[in-house]
């Protein structure tokens, strides 16, 4: 082979290689601008077009209903509009995250606190569901987190937060309510050991691939007692639902708060929203405030777009 086939072999292969899909992490935004009121939102699911539902573990039971509007090129969020909440009338229940099963037009809510899963109508109202209570495998500190629908498998995924082993166990239940299995998942290993004001590590939110995949959002979060210098670590990673052991990170990200940058986010709301008219998938993520803490953190939204 002479040189000039071989320049032409490897210009193509460098031309191939810069043609393959990768993933983009959007630069964060702040609700505010937006007009969305400051809260502790821990979850987010599609329930249809631009709509949105959204937990708060703060909230009294129920739900709010956000319409985002993404770019259909770029996948940049370019408005999110508050319809409201849809309140069910019960007390908070420290709710973390929530899931949408159209076919049932039920909303699926996971409470820490009472270690079960809650089913409601579209309008907030609360809907009869036989959940075991699990409340039995879990301690409220390192309880149910993530929620997800399976639209393939037919079933909700519900995840752990920490086991504070370092583990997270991983649950299958169907549509009728019964428990179908437990897989276990491993952390990565703190970045810390640092004993902060705040120190949380682990999965905070989870979704259901079309493929048989999951994808893991890894969150660790660390607030030193005079505050400067706290840190956010998002890991993303996509796992095989039957061989939980093999992770595949996708994208990374680090916010934080110093002498100079207030970015600090600590991500736990995540969804799948639309595709790009290119193909590609927008994955739709919300951060808790606490409220908004004083006066300093900021309620976050981004997008992952996704090959």
């Amino acid at each position: 082979m002479n040189a000039r086939i071989i320049a032409i072999v490897l210009s193509y292969c460098a031309l191939t290689a810069s043609a393959q899909p990768t993933v983009r992490t959007l630069r964060q935004q702040s609700l505010r601008r937006y007009n969305i009121p400051a809260g502790n939102y821990s979850g987010i699911t599609h329930i249809g077009g631009t709509r949105y539902a959204v937990c708060d573990d703060k909230s009294a039971d129920g739900f709010s209903i956000w319409n985002i509007d993404v770019d259909s090129v770029t996948g940049k969020i370019r408005n999110v509009r508050n319809e409201g909440f849809h309140a069910s009338g019960g007390p908070n229940r420290d709710t973390e995250d929530l899931a949408f099963v159209p076919e049932l037009q039920t909303l699926f809510m996971v409470s820490e606190a009472e270690g079960r899963i809650y089913a409601y109508a579209t309008d907030g109202t609360a809907k009869p569901w036989p959940c075991p209570t699990l409340l039995d495998r879990f301690s409220k500190s390192t309880g149910l987190e993530a929620l997800a629908w399976d639209k393939f498998r037919l079933c909700l995924w519900v995840m752990e937060e920490n086991n504070g082993e370092g583990q997270c166990r991983l649950l299958s239940i169907n549509a009728q309510g019964t428990l179908l299995g437990t897989q276990h998942y491993t952390l990565d290993p703190s970045r810390t050991q640092k004993k902060g004001m705040i120190h949380a590590h682990g999965v905070s939110a989870i979704c259901a691939t079309d493929d048989g995949k999951l994808l893991i959002l890894e969150r660790e979060a660390y607030v030193p007692k005079k505050k400067i210098w706290a840190w956010v670590n998002c890991k993303l990673y996509s796992i095989n639902q039957k061989e939980t052991t093999g992770k595949q990170l996708i994208t990374e990200w680090r916010t934080h708060i110093n002498l100079t940058a207030r970015s600090w986010a600590n991500y736990e709301g995540m969804c799948f929203g639309p595709r790009l008219t290119d193909g590609r998938r927008v994955l739709i993520l919300v951060s808790d405030s606490q409220g908004g803490y004083g006066g300093v953190l900021r309620d976050r939204i981004r997008t992952i777009i996704l090959p």
